[in-house]
């Protein structure tokens, strides 16, 4: 079976605006659906992927989201993390630089009133989990308690006469780990604001080794604050935490 020039600029129209399936043209065709695939392939239309595809039938109601109203476990959540960043590490740098080229492109597209609230917002959450807890930080003090190793978060008073406060500390380590964003090592907030914070931090340091604190810093410079990542920063800690000798102070220092 071929295609006439209206059938085929049908078959176009109805998968690239009207976001049809692959399945519904076939059907309408009375064909099969590499049939309609090898078609527009041969007319240099990109087929989309599972993901996309599965998004346009739930945008359009379609097909009904698997989850909806039902609340994922830890162990389910921590499945689809792993497996979200496998897909992410194995796709090409032509397949990255497309996706990095339309998030750019959505953002140059948006108001400087739309650009001014994101920032404002990403600025609200920042400071708000300097003051709560990082959801990193908080994930991480859920997995070493569930590891059975005893947690104090946002622990005060390890040093006397001082406000030091750490992100986490584990008394029988004696150790304590900081969990340091972005705004630790990028002019976020300003270059005067990133100088005090780098001060700050310098100083703590001092502090908690010249009291024999161990001290294990996680630099977690990236965006990205994936559950994948956070589940590797705890299998870290706990295999740094094996080879730790609490009797001497030590500082250890790993990139994430």
């Amino acid at each position: 079976m071929s295609f006439s020039n209206d059938q085929g600029e049908y078959i176009i129209n109805a998968y690239i605006n009207e976001k049809k399936s692959l399945a519904m043209i076939a059907e309408e065709f009375g064909t099969y659906v590499n049939k309609i695939r090898r078609f527009l392939n041969k007319r240099g239309v990109e087929i989309r992927s599972i993901s996309e595809s599965q998004k346009i039938a739930l945008d359009t109601g379609r097909n009904e989201h698997p989850t909806k109203g039902r609340k994922r476990s830890k162990e389910e959540k921590g499945k689809i993390a792993v497996g979200v960043a496998k897909s992410w590490s194995e796709l090409s740098e032509d397949k990255l630089n497309k996706i990095k080229d339309a998030a750019r492109e959505r953002w140059n597209s948006m108001s400087d009133t739309d650009k001014d609230n994101i920032s404002q917002a990403a600025k609200r959450g920042m400071r708000e989990a300097s003051i709560s807890g990082s959801k990193m930080e908080k994930f991480i003090q859920q997995e070493l308690e569930d590891n059975d190793i005893p947690v104090i978060f946002h622990k005060k008073g390890l040093v006397e006469n001082s406000n030091l406060e750490v992100d986490i500390f584990l008394p029988s380590y004696n150790i304590a780990i900081e969990i340091d964003g972005p705004t630790h090592f990028f002019p976020i907030f300003g270059e005067d604001r990133l100088q005090k914070t780098m001060e700050s931090d310098r100083t703590k340091i001092g502090l908690l080794l010249a009291n024999k604190i161990n001290i294990l810093r996680v630099k977690h410079i990236s965006k990205n604050a994936s559950l994948a990542k956070a589940k590797k920063i705890v299998e870290y800690i706990v295999g740094f935490l094996e080879t730790l000798d609490i009797n001497k102070a030590k500082f250890k220092e790993v990139e994430v």
